[in-house]
């Protein structure tokens, strides 16, 4: 099941006159749900004819507003562009309750990718005030999830994979949100650009309660977050006794990764006095790597002029890899691992030429969330091979343009009387654990 519409929305406007003032929108959304999924108390095969289910569901389109607007006049003139675009798809891949595979492997996914984009431009020119303002928004609430209900049985023999991804298509943005605006006039000039990114999207593949494999298969359980983030705001403005001008751009980002094996499974056979028949490998991995930019550039020029340019990125995530309580496991090798690889990148860049000017750059980053591989309560981990339970957080800058690589903030001024002020900052606070619950045992080499 597939959903790979493409949704535009584009606002264009343009006026002129003694004195002209324009406002322009552009609104996109995608608001989806794309399921496949096998019912509750399914036999899936038969004895005799090995077979494979295959469950995929998945979104790939894009999602894009774009809003242009110029104004231009004698007296005065003002515009505003405003764009703002919105995913909020679900994507569910699942088998229900109580399903029993019958010499059936089973490949279970869930995936999206696509571009998230909003793009505004603003332009205002006047013979005596012209103000501007430029906004975009782009907004991701996906939910990506592939799972299997309670009391699933997989036979002898078959494989189960349960995987939920996020992918990205480019390091320039999977979501993003571009910003730009102009605006000159001969007594004033004033100009404001925001652009916004802010994610807030859930990427889980997991098991229900009481998984039962008897012996021999495999157990995949993954969940990858891979999309990147950029949020990009641009601003001159020019006036001949005043100018002031302000790019802003921020990018929030909470997603959530996880990979679950639930509570009470049973994987291979058990007897009172212990296992009797292992299943083969099994991998419960979550990662989450995001990349996740802001940048803002703002020029004035004048005979009084001064700006504001402010960057943040806040990448907020949890990712966890979990082994549920009270199951018994016996199988060849055990891997648990989650990952939190966040890049992250600011450039804040003011520069300003007047007689008398002020000017400001602020970067600020935070790096914030928590990484965990957690073993259940009373669970009990017998292999004969290797077992390995990790949590891995590596944290990576990329800060700056193709001009100004690894920069993080740059001002500059030139006048009579001028000033500038650059400022960053960055917070990390990432916990980072593996935990083996009260009563949880391991054993390899069996």
């Amino acid at each position: 099941t597939r959903d790979d519409s493409d949704i535009r929305a584009l606002g264009y406007g343009a006026n002129a006159g003694v004195g002209a003032a324009g406002v322009v929108t552009a609104f996109a959304e995608r608001d989806s749900t794309v399921t496949t999924e096998v019912a509750d108390n399914s036999a899936v095969g038969e004895d005799k004819n090995r077979g494979n289910l295959q469950l995929n569901a998945s979104t790939t389109g894009d999602v894009r507003s774009e809003a242009w607007g110029a104004t231009a006049g004698i007296i005065a003139t003002g515009n505003a562009a405003v764009a703002e675009s919105r995913d909020q798809s679900s994507v569910h891949a699942s088998l229900g309750d109580n399903v029993e595979l019958i010499a059936a492997d089973a490949d279970i996914n869930a995936v999206t990718h696509g571009l998230n984009e909003a793009r505004a431009m603003g332009a205002s020119a006047s013979l005596g005030a012209s103000l501007g303002a430029s906004v975009a928004r782009a907004i991701s609430q996906q939910e990506v999830l592939a799972s299997t209900g309670d009391n699933v049985t997989l036979d002898s023999g078959n494989d189960l994979s349960v995987t939920a991804e996020r992918r990205s298509l480019t390091e320039e943005g999977d979501v993003r949100a571009r910003a730009w605006g102009g605006t000159g006039g001969l007594l004033l000039g004033a100009d404001a650009a925001y652009a916004e990114v802010n994610q807030n999207n859930h990427v889980q593949a997991y098991t229900g309660r009481s998984l039962s494999m008897r012996g021999g298969g495999n157990l995949n359980i993954n969940s990858s977050n891979e999309a990147s983030g950029l949020a990009n705001a641009s601003g001159v403005t020019f006036g001949g006794i005043l100018a002031v001008g302000a790019a802003i751009s921020h990018l929030s980002d909470s997603t959530s990764t996880s990979a679950k094996l639930g509570d009470d499974a049973r994987l291979g056979t058990w007897a009172e006095d212990g296992p009797e028949n292992g299943i083969g490998q099994i991998a419960i991995n979550a990662e989450s790597k995001p990349l996740n930019r802001a940048t803002a550039f703002a020029g004035t020029g004048g005979v009084i002029a001064g700006q504001v340019v402010e960057t943040q990125t806040t990448t907020d995530n949890e990712v966890e890899a979990v082994i549920g309580g009270n199951s018994k496991i016996f199988a060849d090798s055990i891997d648990l691992a989650s990952y939190y690889t966040p890049t992250y990148g600011s450039f804040a860049e003011s520069i300003s030429a007047a007689a008398l000017q002020r000017s400001g750059a602020s970067a600020e980053d935070n790096i914030l969330g928590a990484n965990k591989s957690i073993i259940g309560a009373d669970s009990i981990l017998l292999t004969g091979a290797h077992q390995r339970h990790l949590a891995e957080t590596m944290i990576k800058t990329r800060h700056g343009d193709d001009k100004h690589e690894n920069l993080a903030v740059n001002a500059g001024s030139g006048g009579v009387a001028s000033g500038s002020a650059a400022r960053h900052r960055t917070k990390l606070d990432v916990d980072t654990v593996v935990e083996v619950a009260r009563g949880g045992a391991l054993q390899s080499g069996l």
